[in-house]
């Protein structure tokens, strides 16, 4: 669906070209055939076509008109297309000369670059050139500052490529780290990846900050990015509330616009639902939830929700009323399992008690517990339906099981 909208984008783009090159002198029919084909395309849905038919209109203008406004557009046209449809590699080169012709625009000029080096740098960055992706981005940030752009909102999105390239580096940094937990070198490489995540969650306020100035242009996929780079460095820190109302802002956002199975959304929802699941067990260990009572001295609230925590999916129903569990298996935790997560599970009740119809709906990280929570799932064992409670539900229930690691210092993995 996601990459549906982005390519109702595209063909939108590509119509508005199409006024400005019909404006233009007549074109080459070479040029302008694979251009009416590849906006023929775009209006079935065929993007494979377009494509084919975009790439060949651009390949035509660079031969027949060398540095054009025309060719520019179609570089463009066919650049933006094949990076939405994850062809990042044969992005790059129609990119790269749709930003190096884009001063010939005119008054928009700056800014249409600025556009486009966004898309550009997100292909280098995905197909992992980041020494090219960082030389883009000193140049255009200059290119914005010299004609007072910076404040746009393509600056903001070429901030989350800051913050991106910073989180990368901090990723490598945390791999760099030695096994010997303590040692000197591993205290030193630990504080460097903090220091790293945290200049990342630095440009994604900054990103924020501009996003806030233009909300109506705001792409969400950026601004969730954003707050996802945030949520990161909280978690390097260890500040799970912290993390969670972040990660929590980004879940938000992308559900919107993505469902469960985009990989984006699975793994933001992973890491609020870890990230929540320390900040649930501090409460329940340092300063247990007081139940109704705020002025309990074991703490300062009563739920999740007393700190901004929502009670989201797949917790949004755990106050209904459910049959009661008489037996519950606690999971293996797996071998190569290296850091903490859960499992979400979904089953119904038999009217013996017993469970059915168990399925994983989702785990983080990807497959990690599944097998482990599947296993000690399936062992468990409610009250027959007939010694149940009035009305207790025994259809879709949905069931979190939880997995904790620690460091030799006890500390939260």
């Amino acid at each position: 669906m996601k990459i549906l909208r982005s390519l109702c984008l595209a063909l939108c783009m590509a119509l508005s070209s199409w006024v400005s090159l019909a404006a233009a002198k007549p074109l080459p029919p070479e040029v302008t055939e694979p251009y009416k084909a590849y906006n023929s395309s775009l209006a079935q849905k065929d993007y494979k076509a377009a494509l084919k038919h975009g790439k060949k209109a651009w390949q035509e203008a660079e031969k027949r008109l060398g540095d054009s406004k025309t060719t520019s557009a179609l570089a463009f046209n066919y650049g933006n297309l094949a990076m939405k449809m994850g062809d990042f590699k044969s992005a790059i080169e129609p990119l790269t000369r749709s930003a190096d012709l884009a001063h010939l625009e005119g008054e928009g000029a700056p800014l249409i670059r600025a556009e486009r080096e966004v898309e550009l740098i997100g292909a280098l960055i995905n197909t992992k050139d980041y020494a090219e992706a960082k030389n883009r981005l000193t140049e255009v940030e200059q290119h914005n500052i010299d004609n007072d752009i910076a404040d746009s909102i393509f600056a903001g999105e070429l901030l989350v490529h800051r913050a991106r390239l910073s989180h990368i580096v901090a990723n490598r940094s945390a791999k760099r780290a030695p096994a010997t937990l303590g040692s000197r070198t591993g205290i030193g490489t630990a504080d460097r990846t903090v220091r790293l995540q945290s200049k990342s969650s630095v440009y994604a306020q900054k990103a924020l900050d501009i996003f806030d100035k233009h909300p109506a242009q705001t792409q969400l996929s950026y601004k969730a990015l954003a707050y996802q780079y945030i949520g990161f460095s909280h978690e390097r820190e260890k500040e799970w509330l912290e993390a969670a109302l972040a990660y929590q802002e980004a879940m938000l956002i992308r559900k919107t616009y993505s469902d469960l199975e985009n990989p984006g959304y699975a793994i933001i929802l992973g890491r609020w639902m870890n990230a929540r699941s320390h900040v649930y067990r501090a409460g329940r260990s340092n300063r247990a939830v007081a139940k109704n009572r705020k002025d309990d001295k074991a703490g300062e609230w009563d739920t999740l929700a007393d700190l901004g925590i929502c009670k989201c999916w797949p917790y949004e129903n755990e106050s209904a009323v459910r049959a009661e569990a008489i037996k519950r298996v606690a999971p293996t935790m797996p071998s190569r399992a290296t850091t903490s997560g859960f499992s979400i599970v979904q089953f119904d009740l038999s009217d013996e008690g017993d469970v059915i119809n168990l399925e994983m709906v989702h785990s983080w990280p990807v497959k990690m517990y599944d097998r482990s929570s599947l296993r000690a799932v399936k062992q468990w064992k409610y009250e027959p339906k007939s010694d149940g409670v009035e009305g207790a539900q025994r259809e879709g229930i949905v069931a979190t099981v939880h997995y904790y690691l620690q460091t030799r210092n006890g500390d939260p993995i």
